[in-house]
């Protein structure tokens, strides 16, 4: 392979990476609430995401049966070739063109639904194994508060300040804002996780931060 065609490949490839991780960073977070807009992720970022889906095992299901049926096929087209008229060389360019260029737009739709599937299957097993998730506590500055007639204002300052349940994971950060899960463990009599909460926590009020690692 020449070094443009090397190139062309490693072009194609990063499409193909950003487009699963666009797709996959998208439905994960719009499950939690949370759009990507205000995680403002660079696009190196989407790059890294796109490991997610690529170590899958719906896109390794995928891969394998896309080998093998590459493998069928480029049989069944030399055989065909071998039996018929051999076309000439420019006939034969255009329909390996055409093959190649069905292939990659076939691809899209395939990736989108391997990628949202992921995407699915990561949030709901985020939310039942909070413990995939930092743990992360808070000491907020004097003068904040909210306003004391806000009951669900004070109960969520409360629990963003004390956390006696243990329960706040770190689900993202911006500029402005710590994203957090209020998630409780997941009721194996009921069979479901209990109700979540997602908290925007401005920077502005916090005067310390503490991410809890975990051991192991």
């Amino acid at each position: 392979m020449s070094l443009s065609g090397f190139r062309d490949l490693l072009i194609i490839i990063g499409i193909y990476c950003y487009f699963i991780a666009w797709v996959y960073l998208h439905t994960y977070y719009d499950s939690f609430g949370i759009t990507t807009e205000s995680l403002r992720l660079s696009y190196t970022s989407y790059l890294i995401f796109s490991y997610d889906v690529l170590t899958s095992d719906a896109f390794i299901r995928f891969s394998i049966w896309a080998v093998i049926a590459f493998i069928c096929l480029s049989a069944i087209f030399l055989y065909l070739l071998h039996k018929f008229q051999r076309p000439g060389r420019m006939r034969l360019r255009f329909i390996r063109t055409c093959a190649i260029l069905l292939a990659m737009v076939a691809l899209f739709p395939i990736l989108f639904q391997i990628a949202k599937q992921t995407a699915l299957a990561n949030y709901s097993d985020d939310r039942t194994n909070t413990g995939s998730k930092h743990r992360i506590e808070f000491i907020f500055r004097k003068d904040t508060g909210m306003d004391s007639n806000a009951v669900k204002s004070n109960y969520s300052l409360s629990l963003l300040s004390s956390d006696a349940g243990k329960n706040l994971r770190l689900l993202g950060e911006t500029d402005e804002y710590f994203i957090v899960l209020n998630q409780l463990p997941y009721d194996r009599q009921v069979g479901s996780f209990p109700e979540g909460a997602v908290y925007y926590i401005d920077k502005k009020d916090i005067l310390v931060s503490h991410i809890i690692l975990s051991s192991r």
